[in-house]
């Protein structure tokens, strides 16, 4: 399992889904060994050069891997790569290649910055083609599979496996008061929770901006933030322009200490992303329980799916607001009952791990 990231020294969702479907596989037996920067089993690249040179330290990464697994290559059954740069044509026949997001998609969607945006879209589509013939990839939601097909990966060599959620962790709790008491939110507020990376994927300004809309409208409701990135200050900036008092900002947290609580803490989970994969904020939202307020991206139709929540734009706070009252006013307890069983059913890990199991036994054959 090969990837430029994995918790906790450095980890988003790539990550997480490693982490996550190692566990899972390893209690069914296989032996799973993994290599990223930060190991734990093989250490290959510079975390250090990723984290300061961004694309060219994941070229690096992806460079002095394919070395490693030239060597090595008979060691292992399966290679599973995740969102791979490979510089050079490969040699590895039975690999296996997760693709998360793409930098196609992040230029379809003119999201910045753009010039990096495009140059890492030149650069992808180049090492796309670098890969062998029997590769066979998967996307975490169908559009990162229609924005493979436009790269140019026949619709034969792609396969639809979603990302899951640790369904024991993020799960519904009794004790809302003291989870509150825990981070000082007030315990008679209706709590609106967005958990994630500030960049402008995930459009914080216009969370902002639709909840300062949202605040003139509803008294005693509250925006939670957690998280970290570019836009941290530039938001706190908007909120304080608009008075928001009702916005809470907590910064970057600790996963695996903070995350579960504060969504068992919420009322409504609500992301106004731009372009996403499948986030994992979304469905451990979803298995703690929360209705969810997202906004309208194929990538998120898993809440359509679920029958768990709403899809609004954005783009319009005023109408984005009024949608979103309305919704609130009507309760919707079902809908989190919904989206636990939903999660239950379809988005645990053991579940998942079993799908990338028989795509790694179609490559393997």
């Amino acid at each position: 399992m090969c990837a430029t990231e994995y918790p906790p020294t450095h980890s988003s969702g790539i990550g997480n889904v490693i982490f996550n479907v190692a566990g899972a596989l390893r209690r069914s037996s296989a032996e799973c060994v993994i290599c990223t920067p930060t190991g734990p089993d093989i250490m290959v690249g510079n975390l250090e050069h990723i984290r300061n040179f961004g694309l060219l330290g994941m070229l690096e990464y992806w460079s002095r891997l394919r070395a490693y697994l030239i060597s090595n290559n008979d060691q292992f059954d399966i290679i599973w790569l995740h969102n791979p740069l490979l510089p050079r044509r490969s040699e590895i026949q039975q690999a296996v290649v997760t693709f998360h997001t793409t930098y196609f998609g992040k230029v379809m969607r003119n999201l910045r910055p753009l010039f990096y945006n495009s140059f890492g879209s030149i650069v992808e589509r180049f090492c796309i083609h670098n890969l062998g013939k029997k590769t066979i990839f998967t996307g975490v939601d169908s559009q990162i599979c229609e924005e493979l097909y436009r790269i140019g990966v026949s619709s034969d060599r792609v396969v639809h496996v979603q990302n899951g959620v640790n369904t024991g962790l993020f799960k519904p709790r009794l004790e809302r008061r003291k989870i509150r008491l825990r981070y000082g939110l007030p315990e008679d507020h209706l709590l609106l929770l967005s958990l994630g990376r500030l960049e402008p994927s995930k459009a914080p300004l216009k969370l902002i901006k639709t909840f300062a809309e949202i605040s003139k409208k509803k008294d005693k409701v509250i925006l939670v933030i957690a998280g970290s990135g570019s836009l941290f200050e530039p938001a706190k900036m908007l909120a304080a322009s608009h008075d928001l008092k009702n916005v809470r900002f907590l910064g970057q947290i600790d996963y695996l200490n903070d995350a579960p609580f504060l969504y068992a803490g919420a009322d409504y989970f609500i992301s106004a992303a731009e372009y996403e994969g499948q986030p994992l904020a979304l469905l451990e939202a979803m298995s703690s329980g929360l209705p969810c307020i997202v906004s309208k991206l194929p990538n998120l139709d898993v809440v359509a799916h679920a029958g768990c929540g709403i899809s609004v734009d954005f783009n319009r706070p005023k109408d984005a607001s009024q949608v979103i009252c309305d919704y609130i006013d009507n309760k919707n307890p079902d809908d989190g009952v919904r989206a636990r069983e939903f999660s239950l059913k379809n988005l645990d890990w053991s579940v998942i791990a079993q799908r990338y199991l028989q795509v790694f036994n179609r490559v393997a054959r």
